[in-house]
């Protein structure tokens, strides 16, 4: 992979992907998310009523052990302030929410089904969702296995949230959901 040399730093003022002109268009790197909006949320919050957040972003995790070289303590920094951030905005959108600003639903990665108090909800193995949730997050290759199970996971949690907060999206809310990755009907 080639990685070109940055030009001198160019302020700009205003800057979003709808208007970045030249920024934004001429070259495409692929990353994920965590690069700038892990939940995507601010393309979208002032455009539309309904948002629906999928947040598959690693929940941060306690270290037992810090190690106190300056390269482990400054990834130890940018994991806390990332995990802010995405703490800011999750608080922010669960707010429009509850205010009625915005219409939708949110859910995690790592989301307990019984926290949507959901009758039918669809059963997961449990063990198999915190797995899932603590499953890396790089670029690096998944197995077959592991793409069909957070497929699945997705589609569980998808499904969970939409029905408790947003029904009225389902052209048929009692209707299970089919789990793509294995390609069964939910259990």
């Amino acid at each position: 992979m080639v990685v070109p040399t940055p030009g001198p730093w160019v302020p700009v003022r205003d800057l979003s992907l709808l208007n970045a002109g030249r920024y934004y268009t001429r070259e495409l790197f692929l990353t994920d998310g965590g690069a700038y909006d892990n939940m995507g949320l601010e393309p979208v919050w002032e455009r539309y009523e309904t948002v629906l957040v999928s947040d598959a972003g690693a929940p941060y995790q306690p270290i037992p052990r810090l190690d106190t070289d300056w390269l482990h303590q400054m990834h130890a920094a940018f994991e806390i302030a990332t995990d802010q951030a995405r703490g800011v905005r999750k608080r922010w959108l669960v707010d429009q929410y509850q205010r009625g600003a915005l219409q939708g639903a949110y859910w995690g990665i790592n989301t307990e089904l019984e926290s949507y108090e959901l009758a039918d909800a669809v059963r997961y193995d449990v063990i198999k969702s915190r797995s899932l949730a603590g499953m890396r997050t790089r670029l690096d290759a998944f197995k077959l296995a592991e793409q069909n199970d957070l497929i699945d996971w997705g589609y569980v949690l998808a499904d969970i949230a939409i029905r408790r907060w947003c029904a009225g999206l389902c052209s048929n809310p009692q209707r299970p959901v089919t789990l793509p990755g294995s390609g069964t009907p939910a259990p």
